[in-house]
């Protein structure tokens, strides 16, 4: 359990987000993968986050919920234990296992605070070439698996340093573009006029 989750948007389309984080995430989480929309994070329940370990969650959020609904994504990213909703049920307390990753083809899918330690934000600049997706598909198709296997043993194997479970994800510069984005007008205001972007003289005045 990750104390970070991974944002990865973009205006382009065919990067392959979809494509690795649901098919072939599925494929090695299996039942304990769930891909989401807006629907099952606007609901009051929420039974479906109780034994899952990967949730990527596709374009959900749109017009106000990418403020309103941020207090819920926190906490599904960094709380130890959630409180689960079930239709007809009494509510009762379990444990939050679940890794979860938005995908977005918005080029401001949420807003973003400057002291933000939870988001890693990645945003593809291409399209996946095409051989590598008929590979990708191909793997997808093969009924033993091999390149999928392949692929987990790769990523078992691999040296991760001093990195663990509550490092604080990298400063990118598609993360300061985001948190650029979600400013209010009058910090937006205030950063160009600072940085000389004004034609205004950045000093004290009446």
């Amino acid at each position: 359990k990750l104390d970070t989750s991974l944002l990865v948007h973009g205006y382009v389309q065919g990067a392959g987000k979809s494509l690795f984080f649901d098919r072939i995430m599925a494929r090695i989480y299996g039942d304990y993968l769930l891909t989401l929309g807006q629907g099952q994070l606007d609901s009051q329940y929420n039974d479906w986050v109780e034994g899952k370990l990967f949730v990527t969650f596709e374009e959900i959020f749109q017009g106000n919920d990418k403020w309103g609904q941020m207090g819920r994504v926190k906490h599904l990213i960094t709380g130890d234990t959630t409180y689960i909703n079930k239709k007809f049920m009494s509510g009762w307390k379990a444990d939050n296992f679940v890794n979860a990753v938005f995908l977005s083809n918005d080029m401001k899918p949420l807003s973003l605070e400057e002291t933000d330690r939870r988001i890693m934000v990645l945003h593809p600049e291409g399209i996946l070439p095409k051989d590598i997706q008929e590979s990708i598909s191909q793997a997808l198709q093969d009924k033993d698996s091999k390149a999928i296997r392949a692929f987990l043993t790769y990523l078992l194997a691999k040296d991760l340093g001093d990195f663990d479970a509550h490092t604080k994800p990298l400063m990118t510069g598609a993360k300061e573009t985001l948190i650029d984005l979600s400013r209010s007008s009058w910090e937006k205001f205030y950063n160009d006029w600072q940085r000389g972007y004004l034609d205004a003289p950045y000093m004290t005045c009446l």
